[in-house]
């Protein structure tokens, strides 16, 4: 049936609106083969995308409500010859069992019908031509262009002359004559609309500016038998047009003043002004500019982004700013320019066009660059340097280690060797030998770490404080007993970080607290920790406090310096080395350490110490 009708059909199925079913007076139509039966309609007609009909043929399909179209002019050759048809559409839902499951399509022909109309519309073109003289003064004309009657006047022209005239004595300047009857001359031969700007003088001398529009009327035989004309005054237009020339012109010529390229677009990007800067540096002639003049200029490793950039600008109407490489006409060289566009809005906040820049940042860029190279390669020395003094520090500290030890062991030889020999002064002085010997080695010991601190790096993972506090106590335990110290503790938090380091930091926080306690009074260490969010990002704020000797306040800003010792050597053993290794291991895992105390009354060490890092090595 479908097949039959001689009606253009077309039938849809699925929520793709693939078509099933086309006969050849819809594929003649559409100009299209058999090839698209199975295709989805949008992708046999993209142009359909947006538009109000397919809309309505959503809806047809999605809501089952109908849709007509009438009278819609399809040029296409079914006869052979290409002519224009007239259709009325109709879309209906396609229902089976009580659920829509596509959609049909039927184009009806009303081509005679339409014609038939306009013919009849033609025996008003009387009316038609007075509705579209929409000016100041209204008149009719015999085919010789005489005027018959002045129907309407106003705005300063006269209408008062006398029937019979010529139009061209009634209203053109003797300036404007040739050209009025040149135009007249062609209207005549091509049977088409007269239309001119041109200068009238009014019964009192004056002139003014007049746009003239007249229509011709046609009989059956398509011959001129009378014309319809009307004229209005635009004196005042011209007065703003002149104006607003003149405004043009000085922007030109300010914009031919500056340095800068300066250039203009349409709403659509469409690039319709360049100073006199750009056709210098590029070598264009003037009237050359558009969408695509300026891509030849550019770097080709530069074209896609700035074309992509500028038509998302354009798309979203958004500023547009980009920095890229033109090629220079005289001298062959791509210089980097940094271009911006700003669109321009009228007062209801519609786009009326875009305004741009292309600034030369050449020298800038080339100096930026110079400095990133410098400053690359000077990373690169220092941190060659930093690797040559971690490898120093660690040969050093390993070489060292020996003599020391060599030391030791004859210092032991020899006092067993004298044991019966030394005197009370002799063993004093070997026992501080002794003494030296031990420290040199932690100090030693203490080098070797502060240096592996920078060259290792070490796996993130869960840990949890409680535990970590946990181990330090078994590992102190003998020291706690000897102190008879005691460590309180409780719900401290789980944070992400590098164990071994989270160890040694509160070790050697813990092992202070205890090695500092003030003499005759056991060392009680409270460890507590809140919660807090700084710059967004949650943290722990942990607080080691204890009841040791302490520190002047004014001893705060050195306390975490390297080798720094606040008390007697001989009193306190110790490198001055485990505070700054605190300091680093808080710094590495993005936090930080302070210490506030006051002497004989213990001091406090505030960690603040993020829950989550932000690398998987620290």
């Amino acid at each position: 049936m479908i097949h039959q009708t001689p009606a253009p059909t077309l039938v849809l199925r699925g929520d793709n609106l693939v078509i099933e079913q086309i006969n050849k007076h819809m594929l003649q139509m559409i100009g299209r083969g058999e090839e698209i039966i199975g295709m989805r309609l949008i992708d046999v007609l993209p142009e359909l995308e947006g538009q109000y009909v397919w809309e309505q043929v959503l809806k047809v399909y999605n809501e089952g409500i109908p849709f007509d179209q009438s009278e819609v002019l399809v040029p296409h050759n079914r006869t052979g010859e290409l002519k224009d048809y007239y259709y009325n559409l109709a879309y209906r839902p396609l229902i089976e069992d009580g659920e829509i499951t596509g959609m049909i399509q039927v184009a009806v022909e009303v081509t005679q019908q339409v014609v038939a109309r306009q013919k009849m519309e033609e025996s008003e073109s009387r009316f038609r031509a007075l509705v579209n003289a929409s000016s100041d003064l209204v008149y009719r004309m015999d085919a010789d262009w005489m005027i018959m009657q002045n129907l309407e006047g106003e705005g300063g022209l006269s209408n008062s002359g006398e029937r019979g005239i010529n139009w061209l004595d009634k209203f053109i300047h003797t300036t404007d004559l040739r050209q009025a009857v040149d135009l007249i001359s062609k209207s005549i031969v091509e049977k088409s609309i007269f239309e001119m700007e041109h200068k009238a003088v009014n019964e009192d001398d004056s002139v003014r500016w007049v746009f003239s529009r007249v229509v011709p009327i046609l009989d059956d035989q398509e011959k001129i038998i009378e014309w319809f004309g009307a004229s209005s005054d635009i004196t005042s237009q011209k007065e703003l047009q002149n104006v607003i020339t003149e405004s043009e012109e000085k922007f030109r010529q300010l914009a031919d003043l500056i340095p800068q390229i300066i250039w203009t677009a349409d709403p659509d990007g469409f690039v319709d002004y360049y100073n006199s800067r750009w056709y210098e540096y590029t070598g264009f002639e003037e009237h050359e500019f558009g969408d695509s003049s300026w891509i030849s200029k550019l770097h080709p490793d530069d074209v896609y982004l700035v074309s992509k950039r500028w038509y998302e600008s354009v798309r979203a109407e958004f500023p547009y700013q980009i920095e890229f490489r033109l090629r220079n006409a005289n001298t062959g060289e791509y210089r980097w320019f940094l271009s911006k566009a700003l669109p321009i809005r009228d007062k209801e906040g519609v786009l009326t066009n875009w305004f741009g820049t292309c600034t030369d940042i050449h020298e800038q860029k080339s100096t930026t660059e110079k400095l990133e190279i410098l400053v690359a390669d000077r990373t690169k020395e220092l941190q060659r340097s930093n690797e040559d003094l971690q490898q120093f520090a660690h040969v050093a500290s390993h070489d060292l280690k020996e003599p020391v030890r060599k030391i030791k062991t004859f210092l032991s030889r020899l006092e067993e060797h004298m044991e019966e020999q030394l005197d009370e002064s002799s063993s004093k002085y070997i026992e501080r030998i002794h003494v030296a010997a031990d420290r040199m080695f932690n100090m030693i010991d203490g080098v070797l770490a502060y240096s592996k601190m920078n060259a290792d790096s070490q796996k993130t993972t869960i840990v949890d404080l409680n535990e970590v506090i946990k181990n330090i106590e078994n590992d102190l335990e003998i020291a706690l007993q000897e102190a008879n110290g005691k460590i309180y503790f409780e719900e401290l938090p789980v944070i992400e970080g590098a164990s071994v380091l989270l160890y040694q930091l509160f070790y050697n926080l813990i092992n202070n607290s205890i090695k500092f306690a003030q003499e005759n009074i056991p060392p009680q260490i409270n460890i507590t920790a809140t919660e807090q969010i700084e710059a967004g990002n949650k943290v722990a704020i942990i607080t080691v406090e204890d009841n040791g000797i302490g520190f002047d306040l004014d001893q705060t800003g050195r306390i975490f310096e390297t080798f720094t010792r606040l008390n007697s050597k001989d009193r306190y053993e110790g490198t001055g080395l485990g505070l700054s290794l605190c300091k680093k291991i808080a710094e590495r895992h993005g936090g930080s350490i302070t210490a506030t105390g006051i002497s004989n009354k213990g001091a406090i060490f505030i960690i603040t110490l993020p829950f989550v890092q932000k690398a998987k090595d620290i």
